[in-house]
């Protein structure tokens, strides 16, 4: 058989592996191809399909970009070469990739998806929205692309432009009419259209009863509700489908709960080892584990990393990419390396994994850090909690048994790129500003009527929001006309959007006098930025767990003269900070430091208490008392 035949040969096997979904015996029949045909373009483009398929991103990268080398006008190469640099998080040059395809074939809809996705998440929100009208020009009655745009839309804040869309892929009868039904939900929501964001959850459900993804984003959703009560909220909760999944046969957990090893393996399961606020208070903990005594696992569930997912990394033994493993994979993963006590710090919130703890994934298991309420799972173990947060009595609404912290459940690392705190603005003014950077969906119309009723009392203050979502400009003018309507003036309310850097986010605290927290769903990294920026924050304490976070974040930092027991005390303790403009001033030079000093910041304090509770919890498990 001569040279060329036998190449021919080994790529009609190739094909033939591939058909048969046998990537791993493909890549390595393709890479012999590759290594005798060295210039032919097709070769490389599929070697790096295979790669792609596999997960291995950077090679995937290599043959593509070996393959357009090759043939300039490769769009295929190109689109796949996009692809492999945005799953490796190298977004820019991603994005030069997916216009390259474009520039080759203007209407092809899977680079203009990605490359809308993409600008989008560089914040790049007016390209990435022409991306999308561009390619609805090409393709007008495609459901798919409509629920793609209605993504990017939500994405950039555009939530009218979101929901038209989803109403569109809706109407085309896209075939994943649940997902879309969820998104509109989570888009009403951001609005404050609160009931028909419950219609569409509903309708989600209606179309996959059993489906723990939408129940779960239908849970979160319902803390933004002033009118549902605890007991409806606990019900849900304990109706959560992911319970009705059966447990794995229980002889290895009790197997492997014998005695306390010389290192307990922790491991911790979340989407947001990343820039996310789970991150900012996560990592202090991840510092001060003593190594002697815990030895720690990540297990990633999200597909983009960034800087914060490496910093994370570094500071666990072993780090698992999981954001594409099946539940059944993922089980045998954490089983293999032997977890005694697993952390879920999703909850159900977007990328959990519960559906892995219901099958009881860990001999202990326990919800920290990233949901404000119980999981409602019969296989969760442990809520890790404080006080504060959940006193004595609220066990009855919760399925998992409180281990209550000495201090805070959360602990703030301030971040490095801070900038120095500024004078209060109103040295300068002439009038004291509020502000509040919350998630707008928290901005809920009893709070909008509070911070106007102090806005009427106090005739020449001004209010600030900002959130990322207020760069759309139709979302602004919802706001200005929500005020509007409590009869404040325009002028009088400021409402800022995205700002890229972080020092330039902290920053913007130099902006108000006077941090004003949501109710009942308080903030928590907001809170503790403006703290550290030197911003007191009057706080409203209600009666669930979303209602108390600013009453513990306050406590610990010291400074619970800020939270208020009713709306009427919230208004005053602002109004008494409002009255001593030099207190005031005072109070901004010295409360970084007063932060800095406090239980909040206090990290090794606080890994010693986590320890100490994750060790009792081991202890019960072995049947040896504890928590």
């Amino acid at each position: 058989m001569t040279s060329i035949a036998l190449l021919r040969s080994k790529i009609r096997h190739g094909k033939e592996l591939i058909a048969a979904k046998r990537f791993e015996e493909a890549r390595l029949v393709y890479q012999q191809i590759c290594a005798k045909a060295r210039t032919d373009a097709d070769s490389w483009f599929t070697l790096g399909a295979i790669n792609g398929m596999l997960r291995r991103h950077g090679e995937a990268a290599e043959c593509c970009s070996k393959a357009v080398e090759l043939n300039p006008r490769h769009h295929a190469a190109w689109y796949n070469l996009g692809v492999a640099l945005r799953d490796m998080g190298r977004l820019e040059k991603s994005a030069a990739a997916l216009r390259k395809t474009l520039q080759l074939d203007p209407q092809h809809e899977g680079a203009a998806t990605s490359l809308g996705h993409v600008l989008a998440t560089l914040h790049r929100y007016d390209e990435a929205e022409e991306v999308f009208r561009g390619v609805l020009r090409y393709r007008p009655g495609n459901a798919e692309f409509y629920a793609v745009y209605g993504s990017a839309m939500q994405m950039l804040g555009r939530f009218e432009a979101a929901i038209n869309a989803y109403r569109k892929a809706l109407d085309m009868r896209h075939a994943d009419a649940g997902g879309i039904h969820e998104n509109m939900a989570a888009a009403l929501c951001l609005q404050g259209k609160y009931q028909e964001s419950l219609e569409h959850f509903e309708a989600a459900l209606r179309l996959e009863p059993q489906s723990a993804r939408y129940y779960s984003s239908l849970l979160l959703t319902l803390h933004y509700l002033v009118d549902c009560d605890n007991d409806t909220l606990f019900d849900r909760h304990r109706n959560w489908p992911g319970n009705a999944l059966r447990p794995l046969d229980d002889a290895r957990m009790i197997q492997r709960a014998a005695a306390r090893p010389d290192k307990l393996r922790i491991g911790y399961v979340s989407s947001d080892f990343r820039k996310h606020s789970v991150a900012y208070f996560i990592e202090p903990l991840l510092r001060q584990h003593d190594a002697s005594r815990f030895e720690i696992t990540g297990y990633f569930s999200h597909k983009d990393a960034d800087a914060t997912t490496e910093r994370l990394k570094g500071l666990a033994h072993r780090w698992r990419d999981v954001a594409d493993v099946e539940d059944d994979r993922l089980l045998g993963m954490i089983a293999d390396d032997a977890i005694d006590i697993l952390v879920d710090l999703n909850g159900h919130t977007s990328g959990n994994r519960l559906t892995a703890f219901a099958r009881r994934a860990a001999p202990v298991q326990v919800s920290f850090i990233g949901y404000p309420d119980t999981t409602g799972m019969t296989e969760m173990d442990y809520r890790l909690t404080d006080v504060i947060a959940d006193p004595l009595g609220a066990e009855r609404l919760c399925t998992e048994r409180l281990a209550r912290l000495p201090g805070c459940f959360l602990c703030y690392q301030p971040p490095e790129t801070a900038p120095d705190v500024a004078p209060p603005p109103c040295e300068k003014n002439g009038f004291v500003t509020f502000g509040s950077f919350n998630n707008l969906a928290k901005i809920n119309p009893g709070v909008i009527a509070a911070w106007a009723k102090l806005l009427r009392e106090i005739p020449d203050s001004r209010l600030i929001i900002k959130n990322p979502s207020l760069t759309d400009k139709a979302t602004r003018e919802r706001f200005h006309a929500l005020f509007a309507d409590a009869g404040i003036a325009n002028e009088r309310i400021g409402l800022f959007g995205y700002i890229e850097d972080d020092s330039g986010h902290l920053g913007a605290y130099a902006r108000m006098d006077i941090a004003l927290d949501a109710f009942p769903y308080n903030g928590t990294t907001t809170t503790c930025e403006a703290l550290w920026m030197g911003v007191p924050v009057v706080s409203l304490r209600g009666d669930r767990h979303s209602a108390r976070v600013g009453a513990s974040l306050l406590a610990a930092a010291g400074c619970s003269e800020w939270v208020a027991e009713t709306e009427d005390q919230y208004l005053r303790i602002a109004r008494t900070l409002v009255q001593d403009q030099s207190q005031l001033a005072e109070l901004r030079s010295h409360l970084r430091a007063r932060i800095r000093d406090s239980r909040l910041c206090s990290a090794a304090e606080y890994a010693r208490a986590v320890e100490c509770a994750y060790d009792e919890m081991y202890i019960a498990r072995l049947g040896l008392g504890g928590t």
